[in-house]
């Protein structure tokens, strides 16, 4: 039984570990415009392009983060960031 004991200890080592840690990069507001910027810029390049499959994966990408993160530019950017490794990474592999 000298096992369970420390419950309380682990609770506040649990807490340490998952402290919140206060980042101002997540939540400078000029980070924030930049980034929807380069989101609007890039959704504004794939309707010029005619790529409307990309514009549809931005948008379901950013769906699927927002449910499992509430902070914008973490959306924006992993949305960006995903869609342009999924567009232009296909074409980066070579296929025999």
């Amino acid at each position: 039984m000298a096992l369970f004991t420390g419950s309380n200890s682990f609770t506040n080592l649990r807490n340490t570990f998952f402290a919140k840690r206060n980042n101002p990069i997540l939540h400078n507001r000029y980070i924030l415009y930049f980034l929807l910027f380069l989101a609007i810029m890039d959704i504004f390049y794939f309707s010029t392009d005619n790529d409307a499959f990309s514009i549809v994966i931005m948008f379901i990408i950013g769906y699927l983060i927002s449910i499992f993160n509430k902070n914008m530019i973490v959306i924006i950017f992993f949305s960006v960031v995903l869609v342009n490794i999924i567009k232009y990474g296909a074409d980066a592999v070579p296929i025999n």
